[in-house]
């Protein structure tokens, strides 16, 4: 068996990347992954507990021995419909126009009324948006989101927001079609020349860890998790792959 851990946020990543290896393979390899944190995950691969790790580069230092490489990004796309006039928003501004502090647009440099468009509220995107950008707190002992009942709640965010007038939505940077339509956050254009240098602020770095002297089965998925087939489903589930 090969046991993979990784953060809560990139479990999809993980389930994806394990389905797609059996079936590119054509090999039935029984691949155990859960998500048990990212600090918990290194300390796995340090226990030789985990023969892999899929983490935020934030997690922790690599154990001993380990080797690691970013082999993806998740970022959020700050989407906004041209009628708004604006092209550049600071995080603060972000927070104050997704909490609903005002719902005009001239409160904070552009034009119009302000329609908020958003994934649903168990969206895992959702919720690393909520907690870059400090959306969430606790509500009767509970965390829950800041972002108004009224928002806009769409499968599709981008394209909500390109046909609504005064509307601003996020969006996976994966999955953004239009770039032009997205502002800039603390004056940082989102690229992936922003997200490796880590000036863009709304995104983050995911490695791709393995233990030392690793067994071949174990080998030979890291090995696929790095290749261009391995790219095109790290894009489609929402992250920037490493090109």
């Amino acid at each position: 068996m090969l046991t993979v851990r990784g953060s809560v946020g990139v479990l999809p990543l993980m389930l994806g990347l394990s389905e797609e290896y059996n079936k590119s393979k054509n090999v039935s390899c029984e691949i155990d992954v859960s998500a048990v944190g990212g600090s918990s995950a290194l300390e796995m691969i340090a226990s030789n507990k985990a023969d892999l790790a899929m983490t935020e580069e934030s997690a922790g230092e690599l154990p001993a021995g380990a080797s690691g490489v970013v082999f993806a990004y998740e970022a959020v796309a700050i989407v906004i419909n041209p009628s708004c006039g604006l092209t550049d928003l600071s995080s603060e501004q972000i927070r104050g126009i997704f909490s609903g502090e005002s719902d005009e647009w001239a409160d904070f440099g552009g034009k119009g009324k302000i329609t908020l468009v958003v994934p649903e509220q168990d969206n895992g995107f959702r919720k690393y948006f909520e907690e870059t950008f400090s959306l969430r707190a606790p509500i009767s002992g509970i965390m829950q989101s800041l972002i108004p009942a009224g928002a806009v709640v769409s499968s599709d965010p981008e394209g909500e927001v390109t046909k609504t007038e005064g509307a601003i939505g996020i969006c996976s940077a994966a999955a953004l079609i239009h770039a032009e339509n997205t502002v800039s956050v603390n004056g940082v254009a989102l690229s992936e020349q922003t997200l490796k240098d880590g000036s863009y602020g709304a995104g983050r770095a995911i490695l791709l860890v393995m233990g030392k002297e690793p067994r071949d089965d174990v080998q030979s998925f890291y090995d696929f998790c790095l290749s261009d087939k391995a790219r095109k489903l790290t894009k489609s589930i929402g992250f920037m792959p490493v090109e």
